[in-house]
């Protein structure tokens, strides 16, 4: 075989292969390609946020700021803020404070069991902060109905009133998916 003749073989092999890789049917092509932006959530809140009644190594994949987390597109970033029996008043006065600084896209605020119980008042107040800081998209996972009427003006409310306490791994999920279900595109 010449120079020439083994030149074009070897160009139309190429050719050949650059064409079978590039046009296969349904079946070659990869996965879809996930075109929403990252999100960045900010998680506040007490023991159902943190994940309390979860054993560590589960609270760290399991409790529904992960599994709210794991919905989001490829990319997002959360900074759970919520912490072991925290009250209204924590909320307020140490994790509200720190939310400014994040540049968070989506803020979830979960105030259940808190003692004294979380005013309606109280969690319009938190909602308003959160928007004033820029936080377009706010949910409020509510344990109280009454809540849910005077909170759903300013913020997207979950009512988690009939999810029965302490979570469990199937609570938790319970509140992801009416969390993921509810959040606003």
């Amino acid at each position: 075989m010449t120079r020439r003749a083994l030149a074009t073989a070897a160009l139309a092999l190429v050719c050949g292969l650059l064409v079978a890789c590039s046009t296969g049917g349904p079946g070659l092509q990869g996965p879809p390609v996930d075109t929403r932006r990252p999100e960045r959530l900010v998680v506040l809140g007490g023991d159902a946020a943190f994940g309390a009644n979860l054993v560590r190594e589960v609270r760290l994949r399991a409790s529904w700021p992960q599994l709210v987390l794991g919905a989001l597109p490829p990319g997002s970033s959360m900074v759970d803020l919520a912490s072991r029996g925290a009250t209204t008043s924590d909320v307020v006065e140490q994790q509200l404070p720190l939310t400014a600084r994040l540049q968070a896209t989506i803020a979830i605020v979960s105030l259940e069991g808190s003692e004294p119980p979380a005013a309606a008042s109280d969690v319009t107040r938190i909602v308003d902060a959160l928007k004033a800081d820029g936080i377009a998209r706010v949910v409020v996972v509510t344990w109280s109905p009454t809540t849910t009427d005077e909170v759903g003006h300013s913020a997207t409310v979950v009512d988690a009133s009939t999810i029965p306490e302490p979570l469990d791994t199937d609570g938790h999920r319970r509140i992801a998916d009416a969390i993921t279900a509810a959040l606003p595109t």
